[in-house]
């Protein structure tokens, strides 16, 4: 049962960044992919639902760019 949960996570292609004060999520997108626009992949891998509100010390996962719509 475990090796296929770990499995299907060791197979996930992201990169985690802990949130500091005066990161957005827009700021994120433009470093990881060039892209402002690309903020919401990562509010919806997340599971964000307000971007204003970003909280210091939060681990976000980075999806890999090529998981992130052009």
């Amino acid at each position: 049962v475990y090796r296929g949960v770990l499995e299907r996570i060791e197979a996930l292609d992201f990169d985690v960044h802990r949130v500091v004060a005066g990161d957005s999520l827009q700021s994120l997108a433009w470093s990881e992919y060039g892209r402002a626009q690309a903020w919401r992949a990562i509010a919806e891998a997340n599971g964000i639902d307000d971007p204003s509100r970003l909280a210091p010390g939060t681990e976000l996962m980075l999806p890999a760019a090529e998981e992130v719509p052009h």
